[in-house]
């Protein structure tokens, strides 16, 4: 590694991880955000756990009922009162946030078929988070993270992950999925199977399984979305420096993270490695990536060609998925052939959707255009190593 990204102290060695495009990272049913989903089966304990119950026995009526106009002292003009997931609003409203819960955005959004998402992160007072390990924290108990998912401007969908225990991985947290009704004033909470076409949409919320497959490969927590690489920008709430300034962060290196997770590359490159670090990199990373490729992107990489992922993907022989071909029954033979996207197995495992071969494998029916333009633009500029070397 270059002089300029040696990082000093008693930095942990970065785990080098990959995500292999077919079989090659072939997640059966890999990660979504993406997505950061489900246990709609909430256990017994912890902080939301009354709240939780109250959803349940209310399922059947839905919110409050409507005050009769003769009863004396009730306003009939005055609004409902709603009930939200539990922890995320004051009592009786679904839009004012409750106390010490903020709303943030990562960098490079999980991509979700288009669906509009809504963050929010409530971090207990006074414990902070252990990063020393700089692309794997570990979030202290009381730790709260929401994701709200709307089509056309109906919520259909709250993902809650809270904290309940130091354990390590899914079994540390408690996983839950809140669905909206239609008439937008009320969540129940979901069982452990999930449930597909929420209000009339191609909206799923996916099962307790999926969302434990999907938080638990690249981190040694659960969150995906809010970590140094993601949370290093400032348009958001809640960024690494406001982190790093309301000290919130425990580690040797928590002071330098916002000059160290920095995305190398120009433009091009930084759209497709983002792509490719939200999207791929939940499953293929951590310290065994799936198919023993990373493409994900590590704190303190400064140099494209010196990542992990470059190493991992570019010009790399496929290892599982080379029974497949491209339409002209040539063979595909590399995850990233440099310089033609058209052939780089990894861009047509994105082209793909409803089988096996598709990536992400989870949570997504649609493809994501936008990412596959930016993934093939980077390996289109990419130059072959031997072109390279003169």
């Amino acid at each position: 590694m270059p002089d300029s990204r040696v990082i000093s102290g008693s930095f942990v060695l970065f785990f080098r991880f990959c995500a292999e495009v077919s079989h090659e990272g072939g997640h059966e049913e890999e990660e979504p955000e993406r997505g950061e989903v489900t246990d709609a089966a909430a256990r017994d304990g912890g902080t939301l756990d009354g709240a939780a119950a109250t959803l349940r026995d209310a399922a059947d009526d839905g919110c409050v009922e409507t005050p009769d106009a003769g009863d004396a002292g009730v306003d009939a003009t005055a609004p409902l009162a709603c009930v939200g997931p539990p922890g995320l609003y004051i009592d009786g409203s679904c839009t004012t946030l409750a106390d010490g819960v903020r709303p943030y955005r990562p960098r490079f959004p999980f991509w979700s078929d288009g669906s509009t998402k809504e963050r929010f992160v409530y971090l207990p007072k006074g414990a902070p988070i252990d990063v020393r390990d700089p692309d794997r924290w570990l979030y202290p108990v009381g730790t709260r993270v929401y994701k709200t998912f709307s089509r056309d401007g109906r919520r259909l969908e709250t993902r809650l992950l809270e904290k309940v225990s130091d354990a390590t991985g899914p079994d540390g947290w408690r996983m839950q999925a809140f669905a909206w009704r239609e008439d937008q004033r009320s969540v129940e909470l979901v069982d452990a199977s999930g449930r597909e076409d929420v209000l009339g949409t191609t909206h799923d919320i996916p099962s307790t399984d999926a969302c434990r497959a999907c938080h638990s490969a690249a981190g040694q927590d659960v969150l995906n979305g809010f970590s140094a690489i993601q949370l290093n920008h400032a348009d958001t709430d809640v960024s690494l420096r406001t982190l790093v300034d309301e000290e919130r962060l425990d580690g040797e290196l928590a002071d330098d993270l916002p000059e160290l997770a920095v995305v190398p590359g120009d433009t091009v490159a930084q759209a497709a490695l983002g792509t490719l670090h939200t999207n791929c990199g939940i499953c293929h990373g951590g310290p065994t990536p799936r198919a023993a490729m990373t493409l994900r992107l590590l704190v303190g990489e400064c140099e494209v060609s010196e990542s992990a992922l470059y190493a991992s993907a570019v010009g790399q022989p496929l290892q599982r998925w080379v029974d497949h071909a491209r339409p002209d029954g040539t063979p595909y033979r590399q995850r990233i052939v440099p310089g033609r996207a058209r052939e780089s197995a990894i861009v047509a495992r994105m082209s793909v959707r409803g089988t096996r071969d598709q990536m992400p494998p989870l949570g997504t029916e649609l493809i994501d255009e936008a990412g596959l333009a930016a993934v093939s633009r980077w390996i289109d500029a990419l130059c072959a190593p031997e072109a390279a070397a003169h």
